[in-house]
This record gives C-alpha cells, sequence and structure tokens, in this order.
C-alpha cells in the first residue's frame, strides 16, 4: 500500500491465465493497467470538455482528484487480483459531476459491448477510440482482464478483456497514432518537469530525447539512469510515433534486462580498480561491460546455461561454461570486440558482433 494520502478504490481488476497462475504480477503484464489510466484520463477530459465547451484545459481538481497517479493499493492472494486507487479531493460529488467514475463506467461498457456484439457504446468519445483498440494487444492467448467496481462485484461483471476484444475496432488506429514498441536501451538522463528523459540504443552514441506521462515511471528510469558507474542496459515499453521523428512519447513500463543475479556479477567486475590483480591488472573497461551485458541476455533469452564471468587482467571479460565443452570461451576485449574460441581450424578465434559470437557459442552447446 502506497504511503501519503489514502487513496479511494476506483477500478477492481482479475487477472487470469498462465501468467498469473501462481498469484504474482509480472511487470510485463502491467502494461494494460499502465494503458488502462492513460485511457481514463483522456476520456474522463473528454467528457468534461464536451460539457464546458468554453474550458480549453482540464485541472485535476475538476475531476476530483488531487493527481492522475493510479496505484495499486491491494494485491490479491491466490490468483491474480488488483485493487487500483485514486488520491480523492474533499469535496463531495455527484455521479453528473464526477467524470472520472463516468470514464471508468464507460470504459467498461465499452469492453462488455465489444466482447457480446463488437460495438463501442455511441457515448464513448469517438476520437478515443484509437486508444481503445490499444486495450488488450499485450495480453497472451487464454488471458483475460475482468473489470469491476469491487472484488464483490467481479463476477458478475460483463467487462471481460482478452487480446481480441477490441478486435474489431483495431482498424480505426490511424498510421499515424503512436505504436507500442520494446526498446533495449541506455537511459542517461531523466527528468521530473517536464517528464522527459534521454536514452541512446548503443552506449556513447547519439542521445535521443522521449516522453513519459505516468510520475511513478520517473523513480524506475532514474534507478536505471546510470548515476552509479555503470549504466545497465534495460528494456522500455514505449509508445513511439510511426512516422516522421518517431519519437517516444510515453513509457509504459520499465524492466532490467537481466537477472538480479546475472547483472551483480557484472557490478562487481565494473567496481575493479586498476591494480586489483596483486597490483597489477586494468579496470574493466565500460565498453567491455556493455558488450557483455548484450552477449549475456542473448544466453538468457535463448535459455542456454549461465556462463561464469571473469575480469582480464587487460580490462575485458572472459565467458566459458561449466557444462560446455573445454576449449569454448568467449572473450570480449577491453574496447568491447567480442571473441569466440572452440574451432581448431580458428586458432586465433572468430571475431564477430555479439550476435553471429551468440551463435557460434550456441551451436558449441550443442543448443
Amino acid at each position: 500500500m502506497p504511503t501519503g494520502e489514502a487513496r479511494t478504490v476506483l477500478q477492481h481488476v482479475h487477472l487470469q491465465g498462465k501468467r498469473f497462475s501462481e498469484g504474482a504480477l509480472p511487470l510485463s503484464a502491467t502494461t494494460e493497467l499502465q494503458r488502462f489510466q492513460y485511457l481514463l484520463e483522456r476520456v474522463a477530459k473528454s467528457l468534461y470538455l464536451a460539457e464546458h465547451p468554453n474550458r480549453h484545459k482540464v485541472r485535476t481538481e475538476a475531476l476530483g482528484i488531487l493527481g492522475f497517479d493510479l496505484a495499486i493499493t491491494r494485491l490479491g492472494k491466490g490468483s491474480v487480483t488488483v485493487d487500483l486507487g485514486v488520491r480523492r479531493s474533499a469535496t463531495p460529488m455527484t455521479l453528473s459531476d464526477d467524470y472520472l467514475e463516468r470514464a471508468r463506467r464507460l470504459i467498461e461498457e465499452a469492453f462488455a459491448d465489444l466482447s457480446e456484439s463488437e460495438t463501442v457504446p455511441q457515448a464513448f468519445p469517438k476520437e478515443l477510440v484509437p486508444d481503445l483498440a490499444l486495450m488488450g494487444v499485450s495480453l497472451k492467448e487464454g488471458e483475460t482482464l475482468t473489470w469491476a467496481p469491487s472484488k464483490r462485484q467481479a463476477p458478475k461483471s460483463r467487462a471481460v478483456l482478452t487480446n481480441r476484444t477490441t478486435e474489431p475496432i483495431r482498424g480505426f488506429v490511424p498510421d499515424k497514432s503512436p505504436q507500442e514498441r520494446l526498446l533495449h536501451v541506455y537511459v542517461v538522463g531523466v527528468c521530473s518537469s517536464p517528464l522527459e528523459f534521454t536514452y541512446q540504443f548503443e552506449a556513447g552514441e547519439r542521445s535521443l530525447r522521449g516522453q513519459f506521462r505516468n510520475p511513478d515511471i520517473f523513480h524506475q528510469l532514474r534507478e536505471v539512469c546510470g548515476f552509479a558507474k555503470r549504466t545497465p542496459l534495460v528494456a522500455l515499453t514505449v509508445m513511439r510515433n510511426r512516422t516522421g521523428d518517431r519519437k517516444v512519447v510515453d513509457v509504459l513500463s520499465v524492466e532490467a534486462l537481466l537477472p538480479s543475479e546475472w547483472s551483480a556479477r557484472l557490478e562487481e567486475l565494473s567496481a575493479l580498480p586498476d591494480g586489483w590483480l596483486d597490483g597489477e591488472g586494468q579496470a574493466v573497461s565500460k565498453e567491455a561491460l556493455q558488450t557483455a551485458e548484450a552477449f549475456l541476455f542473448m544466453v538468457l533469452d535463448a535459455g542456454l546455461p549461465r556462463p561464469g564471468v571473469y575480469p582480464t587482467p587487460d580490462g575485458g571479460i572472459q565467458m566459458e561454461w561449466a557444462e560446455g565443452p573445454e576449449d569454448l570461451e568467449v572473450l570480449v576485449a577491453n574496447g568491447g570486440s567480442i571473441r569466440i574460441y572452440f574451432d581448431e581450424e580458428e586458432p586465433d578465434g572468430f571475431v564477430g558482433t555479439p550476435a553471429l559470437v551468440f551463435s557460434r557459442a550456441r551451436e558449441a552447446l550443442g543448443k
């Protein structure tokens, strides 16, 4: 339960499927919750502006809330049930004035109508149909999200979302609208006002600027921003323009690319000073760490055994497998180049991109 102002439960969500069978909420599954917050805010503001045509902006106070930052206030056990809470203002509101509640009900009605008749409620803002169409796209086959005002009302709810619920309206998503993408990047800067960050696809290369809407994302980005010695490679689920500048206009989730036990070893190596080897040995270079990290992610993603990772006296990194052939070895040089030793016909090893070297390693491991 978050600290600070008390939050009123606004939305109950019951998540079902293989990913949720153990009562855990995978970070990758929070994408739909982030997308719901984005849609809820836009629908509430659209309803308000439709009834106040002389207004051009909507302050959060007008919606009866202190801030537009939904938070998980309860995570149920056994199966995944989530309560999303919002910080309400002290001013009592009737339903006609409660645009947030009206938006919540309208979105639930849209899920129900799309499931039952492949239609969208007439009251749903037409300009937001493309945003509604993006709901459910990250769900896997067989997964369902049931939406209700409370846990007690969930069993009778008609508002069920699957990866097929919004298929009938996905044709309304214009090619120029932002598209969800998964990016592997280095976050090199983050700002809380305005909500912006800078990132690089390759460490040391040109920095790009992106935006995010959820203030909670600021803290997640800051944790991986490289204020420490090493900037880790991270996975960002983002909304990015399809055309033109292809700018990132929102960040839905931030995840470490490597498990903590894998990345902890790289942190240990990054902390080695010059002279770590009995007064000799160079500190492991950032270039070597970055190449090794990219290679280790390929190993992890393919389900291969984790290799041993060791520093070399010249500031590089050596990787080898206890379960693999004795002569299999991957060496990352101080400058970041990567080489594999395995084939007797190549006594000097094979030098290539991390992807090519990984392909050779995978073949040598018989996977």
